[in-house]
């Protein structure tokens, strides 16, 4: 298990990669997800895949523009992040939510509710004929998040790797995800967005261009600059999720369902967001 930078250094370094302490500053932590179905009924807040919603009392269940009611597709309790490598990167406590409707045309609606720590809560009953997935515990295991896009990601444009450190370091990429992250599904870190290496980036871009490693006269450093400039005021990643059997959640073609929040919502602590929009978004991918 990889569950230190420590550990993600000493990896690089037993793979030969080039530079491992230049580009394990690009390293963002995350949390892998695993499931497995509830053999009893969840507690009221408990974070869980699938199942039913527990919303504030007298809430009504999150529907589409068009007026059909979303899927549930889990909760997560913030307070249980406390002691794990990435407590600071959302708000301490509170219950996050993930909703979507895959029915519509179009880009999927979907929505994100944060209720405050507190706050009365009851489970809602399914509207009409919603689909419910198989309610599933979670089980969390520490993982690091690498950007994405090989060539063309900026992130490893800008630290001026030779033509050859490059090459290693995309045929690492390659298999990284499949070979030194746990399955499951991803809560922070990059999202695999391999149309658009910018989306759902990790870090503060803002303060990454400070530092003095990203600074060095590079071969197009304005636009690099610019761009990544671009990328620190985009949408960060919330959670991905994959096809789930233990859920029954299916995307259709091995896709995954990642939810974006923008840079300046994010640090407001806007979580609660519903379309028409422009501080949340969701990426359907199929891979």
């Amino acid at each position: 298990m990889i569950g230190t930078r420590d550990d993600l250094h000493a990896l690089f370094v037993r793979e030969g990669l080039p530079r491992p302490d230049l580009v394990g500053r690009l390293a963002a932590p995350c949390l892998m997800l695993s499931t497995t179905r509830a053999q009893r009924e969840p507690s009221l807040g408990e974070g869980r895949i699938g199942g039913l919603p527990d919303l504030p009392v007298g809430a009504v269940w999150p529907h589409s523009r068009e007026g059909r009611p979303l899927t549930f597709l889990g909760q997560l309790a913030l307070e249980t992040l406390a002691n794990t490598h990435v407590a600071g990167e959302l708000p301490e406590q509170g219950l996050l939510g993930w909703y979507v409707d895959l029915d519509g045309l179009g880009p999927p609606d979907f929505a994100m509710t944060l209720t405050p720590r507190g706050v009365a809560l009851e489970r809602l009953a399914p509207p009409g004929s919603v689909g419910v997935l198989s309610a599933c515990s979670i089980t969390m295991e520490p993982a690091w998040s690498l950007p994405q896009g090989g060539y063309e990601c900026p992130f490893f444009a800008a630290l001026d790797l030779g033509a050859d450190e490059r090459e290693a370091w995309d045929d690492f990429l390659s298999i990284w995800a499949t070979d030194h992250m746990p399955e499951g599904h991803q809560l922070l870190g990059y999202a695999s967005a391999m149309d658009d290496p910018y989306v759902g980036a990790a870090l503060d871009l803002d303060e990454v261009l400070r530092e003095t490693w990203f600074a060095r006269p590079l071969a197009g450093r304005t636009r690099l600059t610019d761009e990544l400039a671009d990328a620190a005021r985009a949408m960060r990643l919330c959670i991905s999720l994959n096809e789930d059997e233990a859920a029954d959640l299916d995307f259709g073609d091995g896709a995954h369902l990642s939810f974006l929040l923008r840079r300046d919502a994010w640090s407001r602590g806007r979580f609660a967001q519903r379309p028409p929009t422009s501080e949340a978004s969701i990426w359907l991918e199929h891979t």
